[in-house]
């Protein structure tokens, strides 16, 4: 089956290290294979290209095919938050503990990422939820969730 994605969109947790060598190994693999990569504006810092295209993370989704978010399982959600709306797939690399949203490790690298790209993939539709705290009638706070509210 092949790909329909052209352009891929990566995030990780904002200007954190170490996400740095997994966010590079991941642009350097896109790009040998002739995907457009776009990585949000706060971890485009972490990879050694003068031309690296970035965006704010609340726009990826407005530009990518698929978004890929690297982290754990928290990273996961706040992606997922990010390109609500936008009807664009997204995957993670689990650089967590627990991984229950995450599942591809960083030591499957390259192989599931070329399982993907070549079409190789069961797409799971997750719900999102819209949680709103009412207190004397009015709304106090409203947030988008995956899953489920804590």
């Amino acid at each position: 089956m092949p790909t329909p994605f052209k352009s891929i969109g990566l995030l990780g947790k904002p200007n954190d290290p170490s996400i740095a060598e997994t966010l590079d190994v991941v642009y350097r693999f896109l790009t040998h294979h002739a995907y457009e990569v776009i990585v949000d504006e706060h971890n485009c810092c972490f990879i050694n290209e003068p031309d690296v295209k970035s965006s704010p993370t609340e726009s990826l989704a407005q530009q990518c095919d698929l978004v890929i978010a690297i982290g754990g399982d928290g990273t996961f959600l706040t992606a997922a938050k990010a390109i609500a709306g936008h009807n664009v797939p997204l995957t993670g690399i689990n650089l967590g503990r627990l991984g229950f949203l995450v599942d591809i490790s960083p030591d499957e690298l390259p192989q599931r990422l070329q399982c993907i790209l070549s079409g190789d993939f069961r797409e799971e539709h997750r719900y999102l939820l819209r949680a709103k705290i009412l207190r004397g009638g009015e709304i106090i706070r409203e947030e988008t969730a995956l899953n489920e509210v804590v």
